[in-house]
C-alpha cells in the first residue's frame, strides 16, 4: 500500500496523494457527511463517466471539511455542493445517520482486542478521513493486520539480532568522543549536512580538531571546555546488523562518578589510550588505570583497547608495541583480566583509520589484524554465545535500574537499563526504595529501548540488556521515582532495600588507608550514598588466618587487601546479595559496589 505510516498510523492525503493512491481514478467522493449537529448522514453522490483513461479524481481540501461531491472536471462533471448534496435521497432504515462519537466507539470496540490502536487514534481516523463506516473499518483492519504482521516479523528477528550496551572510557583528550564520533559518521549515521554544521561551528570557536566530537559532545558547557562531561548516549548499527547503544564516558578525573555512571549500564567496553602522551594517563593521577580498575570491580570482563592517534607517531610500530605491552602487564597482571578477552588494535579516530575500513600504507605494512567496527561484532557474538547465563537471567525475578528521571505531564518518564528478567508495555510494577504501599505501584508504558520505539502493543517486551532510552510510569507518586530507584514485578520478588549492607572489597592503590569509621561515598548501579565503614567483619586472602588460629582484630586495611566489611548508609538503597543469585546468574549493577573518598577510587567489590 503506497504512503502507508506504519509506526503511526495517519493519512496526510494532501501531502502524499493518499486518497488518489489507494482508491484509483473511479473514487467519486465520500457518501458520508458530518451535519452542523456533529451527526453523521448517507448522501450518495451520482458518478459521473470518465471520457480519458488518464483523468483522475480530484483531490480533498486540506481544511476540516472534506471535498465531497467534486466530481472528474475532464469527464464532464459537474460541482456538487454541500447543500445540493444534503438534499440527496434519504437513507433507509439500515443507513440510518449515526454520530461522530458512535463511529469512533464501534471502531475502536472491533479493534480494542488487538490492544494496537487507541481510541484517539481512531477518533482521528474518523475525522480526518470522513469515509463511509464500511471504509473506514476496512482500512481499519488492514491496519491491524500490516502492524501484527510486522510486529510478527520484529518478535521473529528479535532474539538472532546481536544487541550490546558499549562504554567508552580512557583518559581525558586521549580522543573517545573524536573516535566514536568519526566512527558514527563513518557507519552513515551522521547527515553530510550536520557534519558541515558541526565543521562550521568548531572552527569559528577556533576548535576545528572537535568537529567529530561534537557529535557526541552536544552540551554548551563540554563544547566551551573542550572536554565530554556527561555521559552521551548513542545508537547504532554495524555492517554485520549488531546493534550498539553506546555510552560516551568522561575522561576527567573530577567526572568519575559520571563514568560511573555510564559503566554500571554497560556490557562491554572500549578503552582509549594516547599514543603519543601515553605517560599522562597511565601514571599516578592519571585515568586510564584507574577506569581499568573500575570496569573490571563492575563486572566488565571483555575489552577493546583502542591504542588511539596513531597518525601523530607516524603509525609507529614501536611506539604501539611500548603501550600495548604496558597495558598488556598491568590489566592481565594487576587486574586479573583473561588474555584472550582483552583486543588491542591500533587506530586515529580524527582521520578515520582502522575505524572501519583500513587504508593507510604505513599501518598495513605491520597491522593486518580487526578495524574496531570488526571487534564490536566479535564481542557481541562471543555474548551471544552464552547461553546459560542469558537463559538463567531471563528467567530472574525483573529488576530495571532507573537511571534518570524527566518529568512530564503523563507521568514520570525514566531511563535505565534492564538488569535480569523480562517486561511487557502496560505491565504493573512496583518501583522501590518505596513506603510498602500501594503509592509505589505503577503501569510502564510507551517504552522506547535501544533506539527503537516499542509502542506496538501491550506484548511488546523488555530483556536483559535492553537499555530503556524512555519509558513512561503512569500512576505512581511524583516524588517515589529518582535516580537510583529500581523497577520490580511485585513485593514478592522485589530486591532487597536496606541502609545496612556487607561487601566483600578489595582495596585500590590509596594514598591512606581505610580504618573503621571512615566516611566514603557509596556507588552501586546508579545509586550515590554517603556511607560509614562500621565493621571489619573478615580478611580473606593472603592475609586471611589460618584454620584454627583465632584471628587478630583488624586495625586498618591497606593496598591489596580483601576484606568483607560492614556499611552503614544515609539512607536505603536497592540491592541483590550476590549469595541470593543462582550459580549461573550473572551478577549484576546491584550486586557491586564501588568506594571513593577525597576524588580517588579506594576499594570496590559484591554485596554479600
Amino acid at each position: 500500500m503506497a504512503h502507508r505510516r506504519v509506526k503511526n498510523i495517519d493519512y496526510d492525503e494532501d501531502e502524499h496523494g493518499y486518497y488518489d493512491d489507494y482508491y484509483g481514478d473511479d473514487y467519486g467522493g465520500d457518501d458520508y457527511w458530518g451535519g452542523d449537529d456533529g451527526s453523521w448522514s448517507y448522501q450518495p453522490q451520482p458518478k459521473a463517466k470518465s471520457k480519458s483513461k488518464a483523468s483522475k479524481a480530484v483531490k480533498g481540501k486540506t481544511d476540516s471539511k472534506p471535498a465531497a461531491g467534486v466530481k472528474n472536471n475532464s469527464g464532464g462533471g459537474k460541482k456538487t455542493t454541500p447543500k445540493k448534496a444534503a438534499a440527496a435521497k434519504t437513507p433507509s432504515t439500515s443507513q440510518q445517520s449515526k454520530s461522530h462519537d458512535e463511529v469512533v466507539e464501534e471502531l475502536h470496540g472491533r479493534v480494542k482486542d488487538a490492544g494496537l490502536l487507541p481510541k484517539g487514534r481512531m477518533q482521528q481516523l474518523v475525522r480526518q478521513s470522513s469515509r463511509s463506516l464500511s471504509r473506514a473499518e476496512e482500512l481499519v483492519k488492514q491496519d491491524v493486520e500490516e502492524i501484527k504482521l510486522k510486529k510478527e516479523e520484529v518478535t521473529a528477528q528479535a532474539p538472532h539480532i546481536p544487541k550490546m550496551c558499549l562504554v567508552v572510557v580512557g583518559h581525558v583528550d586521549s580522543g573517545k568522543s573524536t573516535l566514536m564520533g568519526h566512527l558514527l559518521v563513518e557507519l552513515g549515521h551522521v547527515s553530510s549536512r550536520e557534519m558541515h554544521r558541526f565543521a562550521r561551528d568548531a572552527a569559528a570557536c577556533g576548535k576545528q580538531s572537535f568537529e567529530y566530537a561534537w557529535v557526541l559532545d552536544e552540551g554548551s558547557d563540554e563544547r566551551e571546555r573542550g572536554v565530554t562531561i556527561d555521559v552521551c548516549v548513542k545508537h547504532f548499527t554495524t555492517p554485520k546488523g549488531t546493534r550498539v547503544t553506546l555510552l560516551d564516558a568522561p575522561g576527567h578525573k573530577d567526572f568519575v562518578p559520571n563514568m560511573l555512571l555510564g559503566a554500571v549500564q554497560a556490557d562491554f567496553a572500549i578503552v582509549l589510550a594516547d599514543v603519543k602522551d601515553f605517560d599522562k594517563g597511565f601514571t599516578r593521577g592519571g585515568q586510564t588505570k584507574e577506569h581499568i580498575r573500575l570496569l573490571r570491580a563492575l563486572g566488565i570482563t571483555k575489552i577493546i583497547v583502542a591504542i588511539n592517534k596513531m597518525d601523530l607517531v607516524d603509525y609507529s610500530q614501536e611506539r604501539y608495541d611500548r603501550v600495548h605491552d604496558e597495558l598488556q602487564t598491568f590489566m592481565e597482571g594487576e587486574c586479573g583480566f583473561k588474555g584472550h578477552n582483552v583486543t588491542y588494535l591500533p587506530t586515529a579516530g580524527f582521520v578515520g583509520e582502522n575505524l572501519v575500513k583500513r587504508e593507510n600504507p604505513e599501518l598495513n605494512t605491520w597491522w593486518a589484524g580487526d578495524t574496531l567496527v570488526t571487534a564490536i561484532d566479535k564481542l557481541a557474538e562471543s555474548a551471544a554465545m552464552d547461553g546459560a547465563a542469558t537463559k538463567a537471567s531471563l528467567s530472574a525475578p525483573l529488576r530495571i535500574a532507573v537511571a534518570d528521571v524527566y518529568k512530564s505531564s503523563s507521568g514520570d518518564q525514566i531511563s535505565g537499563r534492564v538488569e535480569q528478567g523480562m517486561f511487557k508495555s502496560g505491565q504493573k510494577v512496583v518501583v522501590l526504595p518505596g513506603r510498602g504501599d500501594d503509592s509505589s505501584a505503577c503501569t510502564i508504558k510507551n517504552v522506547y529501548r535501544n533506539g527503537e520505539d516499542v509502542q506496538m502493543g501491550v506484548n511488546a517486551e523488555g530483556c536483559p540488556g535492553d537499555y530503556i532510552d524512555l519509558a513512561t510510569l503512569q500512576g505512581v507518586d511524583q516524588y517515589m521515582v529518582a535516580r537510583g530507584s529500581v523497577l520490580c514485578a511485585n513485593n514478592a520478588t522485589a530486591c532487597r532495600v536496606s541502609s545496612v549492607i556487607r561487601a566483600k572489597i578489595v582495596v585500590f592503590d590509596t594514598s591512606v588507608p581505610i580504618v573503621k569509621g571512615q566516611q566514603v561515598m557509596l556507588y552501586a548501579h546508579a545509586c550515590v550514598e554517603s556511607a560509614t565503614v562500621t565493621r571489619f567483619i573478615a580478611l580473606e586472602g593472603k592475609k586471611a588466618p589460618s584454620p584454627g588460629v583465632r584471628p587478630r582484630p583488624i586495625k586498618c586495611l591497606t593496598k591489596g587487601d580483601c576484606c568483607t566489611v560492614e556499611l552503614t548508609l544515609q539512607h536505603p538503597i536497592c540491592t541483590d546479595p550476590i549469595a541470593h543469585k543462582g550459580s549461573l546468574a550473572k551478577a549484576t549493577s546491584l550486586s557491586r559496589v564501588v568506594l571513593r573518598d577525597r576524588g580517588e577510587t579506594v576499594a570496590a567489590g559484591l554485596i554479600v
